[in-house]
């Protein structure tokens, strides 16, 4: 499987300037941070998510909208495992309905989990 670049997307839009930051200190191995580096195209209506790594971020896009709803900051460690530090949170309620910061923060770990890690999706 390669590595999806931007240009693999039709429609990715920037997330708007209503955010919530948060700090996060979490650890992904060598084989999880490469998988979470290949990205996630959807391929039909039940495929909520379009997902890209670049320059050290994970963008996490709604597949329908395009509209950008996680920003996590993914940075690689010498021996080669990933280091998640920071989530951006998209704060524009309509586009994304938030719960709270906690949830958020789960949601974004499920949907790595799942798409990218798991990749029950591309099952």
């Amino acid at each position: 499987m390669e590595r999806l670049t931007r240009q693999d997307f039709k429609k990715l839009k920037d997330m708007p300037g209503d955010r919530i930051e948060v700090d996060l200190d979490k650890q992904f191995t060598k084989d999880e941070f490469e998988k979470i580096k290949l990205g996630f195209r959807s391929h039909d209506m039940d495929q909520r998510w379009n997902i890209l790594y670049e320059d050290n971020l994970l963008y996490i896009h709604r597949s329908w909208t395009g509209h950008c709803i996680f920003i996590g900051t993914v940075k690689g460690n010498q021996d080669c495992t990933g280091h998640l530090s920071h989530l951006t949170i998209n704060g524009d309620g309509t586009q994304y309905q938030r719960v709270d910061t906690n949830e958020d923060v789960n949601t974004m770990l499920m949907i790595v989990g799942s798409h990218l890690i798991e990749r029950v999706r591309d099952k």
